[in-house]
């Protein structure tokens, strides 16, 4: 059995109570036949480009300098990859298989979602069960649950984020993207 249960619910205690182990506790290890996703290098533009929104969000939870450098560190360097197939073990059992909607991490920075070989980014956009995997996966990665529904609707936007700008400006976060922005590197000519 796995049972994911949110760090700061009591994680630990949990795990002792019942006798089980937590994620850090077993190792994962992928499989060396991993079939990527034929729309993977357009997901990963998305996801450059909405780095910006999602890290907005993020800082505006941070307290601490040494926080938001690490935050902003990690999310430069955090890979989500979608793949067609792809087998994994935990602690050498036998290989699973990575079901479509279904994620997997490799290491602290390293995510893989299971898609349909057949869809496209917008129609995986329209599926909940992916956008609700790439949610979770921002919520394991950034260790918070508490913007796991703005990580969820800024993944889901369209083209031009729209509807994401225009929450940025009703929430008064206008700063905070700026910030993430800067933080980011990236140039006024590079932001949408």
């Amino acid at each position: 059995w796995i049972f994911d249960f949110p760090k700061r619910s009591g994680e630990k205690q949990l795990a002792d109570y019942f006798g089980v182990n937590t994620f850090k506790d077993i190792n994962i290890e992928i499989q060396q036949n991993i079939s990527y996703h034929p729309k993977i290098e357009e997901f990963n533009r998305w996801f450059d480009i909405i780095k910006p929104y999602l890290l907005t969000y993020r800082l505006n939870n941070i307290k601490t300098i040494e926080l938001t450098n690490t935050t902003v560190n990690a999310i430069k360097n955090c890979s989500i990859n979608i793949v067609s197939s792809l087998d994994y073990t935990i602690d050498g059992s036998e290989p699973k298989m990575l079901l479509p909607n279904e994620f997997i991490n490799s290491d602290k920075h390293t995510f893989f979602i299971g898609a349909d070989t057949n869809l496209n980014l917008e129609q995986l956009k329209d599926i909940p069960a992916f956008c609700e995997a790439f949610s979770e996966i921002l919520c394991v990665f950034f260790e918070v649950n508490e913007n796991k529904d703005d990580f969820r609707a800024i993944f889901k936007d369209r083209e031009y984020l729209k509807d994401t700008k225009y929450l940025i400006k009703t929430k008064m976060l206008t700063d905070r993207y700026e910030e993430a922005c800067q933080l980011l590197g990236l140039s006024k000519n590079e932001i949408l």
